[in-house]
């Protein structure tokens, strides 16, 4: 999506077992990211999320790009 802003854009693609999800904000923007999956089983950039333990991650970005993974088995 082309906004005043500049680009957003997110996708995704299942490499082996998991799910890589990748997200862009555009500068002088800000984000939410909510996946119904704990935050433990959620990676951002190959590192473990440091949220609290909770059956929902909800996580705010700030402008930037992101690459998120999770295990594939975790989708329904």
């Amino acid at each position: 999506f082309d906004s005043p802003y500049g680009v957003i854009a997110s996708g995704w693609r299942v490499e082996k077992d998991q799910i890589l999800y990748d997200v862009t904000i555009p500068p002088n923007s800000s984000a939410t990211l909510e996946l119904l999956i704990p935050p433990k089983e959620i990676k951002e950039s190959g590192q473990p999320l440091q949220l609290p333990d909770d059956s929902v991650t909800k996580l705010p970005l700030t402008a930037g790009t992101y690459q998120f993974s999770l295990p594939s088995n975790l989708m329904r």
